[in-house]
């Protein structure tokens, strides 16, 4: 067998002194060789396939740890294309060594790919396919190559003279840069640009398969590199067949005809456009398709560049609504909005909309919404999961409505098979929020609801259907656990002794890593201190230091950057009491908490603490709305003198924890239902909203 000389680094290894760093520099030096092309670095690598030395690369977000023999393995196979029938990497006894040996003479570097190989890229053959596309953009050339240029360091000057000469080889060029500018650059961001080239220059898709198999369009999220390779086999093969055509304006193909794009492309297209409702739109649109068929649907994917309108996952968005729309369309379920369904869907959606307006529209969907409205509802909602007031509205509006209209859906057999269907289908958004938790809404069926569930679970041939027929007739038995913790470090009394003495010497203190000096003396102050802290902070112009803390921290409901809500609220703060404050605020935000003789409405109460703590139907950052919950819970204090061994702070933030009213109000319905001061609710779920935090 060929044997070389080791390089110094790799002798190192022999007699066990050489650190990790040292080993990982010899693999450096290796792998550099090999990009220059030459051989002896690959027989070198050969040598060590078998050690089965320990070996550990250090990574910013933690270690890897393999074996020599391994390592060397990856170095080569990421630095060399020798196709399956030549050397099959998966075959644990074929010896790479011998392979060498065997095909020393056939074995080269290749320019075009920077890799070793035998059968060069213009003697393969693969599948492909071409569509028409027509780039949106107007962007200049010579722009696009100046970006790669600055974002991979490569030189593209002799693209520019075959692009000025119109000569097609330079399609060819630019796959072979496209292929390797991996080598140049951490990161796929560039492939994006290089994309971008490609349908401007021709005007069509190449759609080529991966290493999984599957027809793909766009090379961002090619981890393995096999679509691209794929891509520049295809130029390299066919190259010659374009022509500049000075009418168009870039090169056609003269040899072969170009699929009509689908509709789909264009709708696609348009989901990158800044414009916000252009976006929704064609998103929308796109819904009504079946996107499951890859094949059908051929786009650029630059997703770096989608509206910002558009849900976070406009992926599984995607595949789920139209699913849900077939779903819809089949069973003669309306997804338009009109009448009173657009006017509290458009209200809705509105972000400057006051919550005490929101509040009570909600409400209003609540009490009078039918369950043949509520769909469309849904449909609308999950498309605008990057509203933010909205998609919390939404979370509040579909918990309590399937909570209060719970027998109707489950004593008829085809509202609870659309119900059945729906958990399904938004279990399968792969986001947090209400939506996922569909199912757990079957805390409550009888014997009437296990009929219809065993009557659509004999005849479903629905997957879904069928599953989550077995997971409802088991029931869901909520089961909250107990509290054992009701003070610590973010939740505690306290009181600032000499506030004006402390401010100065926060406000002198260092920031330190994402912490700001001014959150750590708002987490100390108690509520007799807030005027005197605004004051202080209203004094040296520092209020965009504290943020939220009257919300955060003492749950009123008051932005501290409006300067006409904390005027109102110090006129307020020094007139009233602690108690008549939150009564106040209250009333401010529409919350009807009082029966009409002005004492407290406990059913209310208890009705409110259950449903008012609100999570996002989906998305919504993964936190949750609680508006004036805080303030009903301080009613309750005052009135049975007990803070149930809760601090009387909801939270001492520091701007960095963020409490919730949960535990508190778990605790006050258990304390309101023990009294007898309300009525639990019987036959019906509990809110879904807390389950899953």
């Amino acid at each position: 067998m060929r044997r070389f000389p080791l390089f110094f680094f790799l002798n190192i290894w022999m007699i066990n002194v050489a650190s990790a760093q040292i080993i990982t520099e010899g693999f450096f030096k290796l792998e550099d060789s090999l990009k220059k092309g030459h051989k002896t670095a690959l027989y070198t690598l050969a040598n060590y396939m078998h050690d089965t030395t320990s070996y550990v690369e250090h990574y910013i977000d933690g270690n890897w740890e393999t074996t020599v023999g391994e390592k060397s393995k990856s170095v080569v196979k990421k630095n060399s294309l020798f196709l399956p029938n030549e050397f099959d990497w998966e075959d644990s006894t074929a010896d790479f060594s011998a392979f060498l040996s065997a095909h020393d003479s056939s074995i080269a570097f290749d320019a075009v790919t920077e890799k070793f190989l035998i059968t060069p890229v213009t003697k393969r053959v693969f599948e492909y396919k071409l569509y028409e596309y027509n780039f949106p953009d107007k962007l200049s050339i010579d722009s696009l190559l100046k970006s790669i240029e600055e974002d991979t360091e490569m030189d593209f000057q002799d693209l520019r003279n075959l692009l000025r000469k119109k000569d097609s080889y330079a399609l060819f060029l630019l796959a072979s840069k496209s292929y390797i500018s991996d080598n140049y650059v951490y990161g796929s961001l560039h492939r994006n640009t290089f994309e971008k080239l490609f349908a401007m220059l021709v005007n069509l898709l190449v759609s080529v398969k991966n290493e999984d198999d599957q027809w793909i369009w766009t090379y961002n999220q090619d981890y393995f590199g096999a679509a691209r390779l794929n891509q520049l086999i295809y130029w390299a093969n066919h190259y010659s067949d374009y022509k500049w055509d000075e009418v168009e304006g870039r090169f056609v193909n003269q040899k072969e005809s170009v699929a009509k794009k689908p509709a789909e492309v264009d709708l696609l297209t348009a989901m990158h456009s800044e414009d916000d409702s252009v976006a929704i739109k064609a998103f929308v649109k796109m819904t009504h398709y079946d996107t499951s068929k890859d094949d059908d649907a051929p786009i650029l994917d630059f997703k770096d560049e989608m509206n910002d309108a558009l849900p976070i996952f406009q992926d599984r968005f995607l595949q789920v609504l139209s699913r849900y729309t077939a779903y819809c369309s089949q069973n003669k379920l309306s997804l338009e909005l009109r009448g009173r369904t657009k006017f509290w869907f458009d209200q809705l959606a509105k972000g400057d909309l006051p919550f005490k307006q929101r509040y009570q529209l909600e409400n209003e969907v609540i009490d009078r919404a039918r369950v043949d409205e509520i769909s469309a509802l849904e449909y609308w909602f999950l498309v605008s999961e990057e509203n933010w007031d909205l998609t919390f509205s939404a979370g509040r509006i579909i918990d309590k409505f399937y909570s209060f209209h719970w027998n109707e859906i489950i004593h008829d057999t085809a509202q609870l098979k659309h119900y059945l269907k729906k958990a399904a289908l938004f279990d399968r958004l792969g986001i947090i929020g209400n939506c996922n938790k569909y199912m757990k809404k079957f805390q409550f069926i009888d014997d009437r609801a296990r009929a219809n569930l065993s009557l659509i679970g004999s005849t479903a041939k629905d997957r879904d259907l069928a599953n989550n027929v077995t997971i409802a007739r088991k029931g869901v038995k909520i089961i909250y656990e107990p509290i054992t913790r009701k003070i610590w470090d973010a939740n505690r009394d306290t009181l600032v002794t000499d506030l004006s003495k402390q401010y100065k010497k926060f406000v002198k203190k260092p920031h330190e890593d994402y912490e700001n000096p001014l959150h750590e003396l708002t987490a100390l102050i108690n509520y007799s201190q807030i005027a005197d802290f605004i004051s202080l902070v209203r004094k040296e112009k520092r209020f965009d230091e504290v943020y939220d803390f009257l919300e955060g921290d003492f749950g009123i409901p008051v932005d501290v950057e409006d300067s006409i809500q904390v005027e109102e609220f110090l006129v307020l703060y020094k007139k009233l009491s602690h108690e008549n404050l939150c009564r106040h605020y209250l009333h401010h935000l529409g919350i009807n908490y009082k029966k009409p003789d002005g004492s407290l409405d406990y059913q209310a109460i208890y009705e409110m603490l259950e449903f008012d703590i609100v999570d996002a139907l989906s998305g919504g950052g993964g936190g949750h709305r609680e508006t004036g919950v805080y303030l009903l819970i301080k009613l309750l204090e005052f009135k049975f003198k007990t803070t149930l061994g809760f601090p009387k702070k909801l939270c001492n933030g520091e701007g960095i924890y963020g409490c919730s009213s949960d535990d508190r109000a778990r605790e006050w319905i258990n304390y309101l239902l023990t009294k007898k001061l309300a009525k639990p609710f019987t036959g019906m779920p509990l809110s879904i909203s807390p389950l899953g935090r």
